[in-house]
């Protein structure tokens, strides 16, 4: 019969559940945005952030500048790894201050509110 009282018994369970969980395989969850030129083989990853978004379009500021008519991918990744890819036409494109370049995407299909509001959740984030 086991002392449950003793902090001897107790220490040595709960280390060793720590070593056996260690153990276990971890899954990578990864969640975010990502925007690709489209047409590459390369699939080129364009770094940046999403300023806002509205159900036909979204709005950037990224590290580079497309050309007007320049197709790109937006993939969003949920927590629950469930991916959702939109292509998107740039519309206009201007040189901001800060060197970096706003541009306007139209989507090629208009978001659900299911989509949309998973897109306002990475608004204003550091996008890559």
């Amino acid at each position: 019969m086991t002392n449950r009282r003793s902090s001897d018994s107790r220490r040595a369970k709960s280390e060793r559940r720590v070593e056996d969980r260690r153990d276990e395989p971890r899954l990578q969850s990864r969640t975010g945005l990502r925007f690709l030129r489209a047409g590459t083989n390369s699939q080129e990853i364009l770094h940046g952030e999403l300023l806002d978004v509205s159900p036909i379009g979204v709005r950037l500021k990224l590290d580079e500048e497309l050309l007007v008519t320049e197709k790109l991918l937006v993939e969003i990744l949920d927590e629950e790894n469930r991916c959702c890819n939109l292509t998107a036409a740039v519309i206009w494109s201007e040189k901001s201050d800060d060197q970096k370049f706003l541009t306007g995407c139209e989507l090629s299909v208009e978001l659900t509110k299911t989509q949309q509001k998973l897109l306002e959740k990475f608004a204003t984030a550091e996008v890559c």
